[in-house]
């Protein structure tokens, strides 16, 4: 007995019940196309932060741009420690972003919410994954910015848009949820 439930007084057939309705559940989320964006950019971002020989290539060039005068010590510098904070951001949310919208998603398909409730579980997860698209985009057009490769990075930040107006029209009302300690009002509308 806890907290003056009998566990073992739900019957075979009502777990059996909960049991198909949560695999319905994960079944819907996996396959709704705004989860399926999210593994895709996950995907093409591990790809693209793994492939050493790339970034290798790309130190070697602000070398040779070093070398060559066409950048100061204090450029060389800034361009560095730019590439490695935009690596940090885009490494610390690439996986973080999927995980949020899938539980999202699981929230709002469950039962217990109500969808015009903006303090839901749904719509708190799915800001803070707004949060976490939002500063990804940012990270990547930094790294337009000092490496300028539209074929790699192009498709990643037009994924990233991509989940960002799919999650709006799905969580209309996420970016008016209030993360205690975070927002006095709605960051992200």
């Amino acid at each position: 007995m806890e907290h003056g439930i009998d566990l073992n007084s739900i019957s075979k057939e009502d777990e059996e019940e909960i049991e198909k309705h949560e695999e319905e559940i994960d079944r819907l989320v996996e396959e709704h196309s705004l989860r399926k964006l999210c593994e895709q950019y996950s995907m093409l971002a591990h790809k693209t932060m793994k492939d050493e020989a790339y970034w290798k290539g790309k130190a070697d060039e602000m070398s040779q741009q070093f070398m060559l005068g066409i950048l100061n010590e204090d450029q060389l510098t800034g361009q560095v420690r730019g590439l490695k904070d935009c690596q940090e951001v885009i490494n610390w949310y690439m996986d973080f972003i999927w995980i949020k919208f899938t539980r999202a998603l699981s929230g709002k398909m469950e039962d217990y919410e109500d969808e015009e409730e903006i303090q839901s579980d749904s719509n708190g997860s799915a800001k803070i994954a707004l949060v976490a698209v939002d500063r990804s985009m940012h990270a990547w057009r930094q790294l337009l910015d000092l490496i300028p490769d539209e074929d790699r990075l192009i498709p990643l930040l037009s994924i990233l848009s991509g989940i960002d107006k799919m999650a709006r029209q799905e969580f209309p009302k996420a970016g008016e949820f209030v993360r205690p300690g975070f927002d006095e009002r709605s960051e992200i509308s």
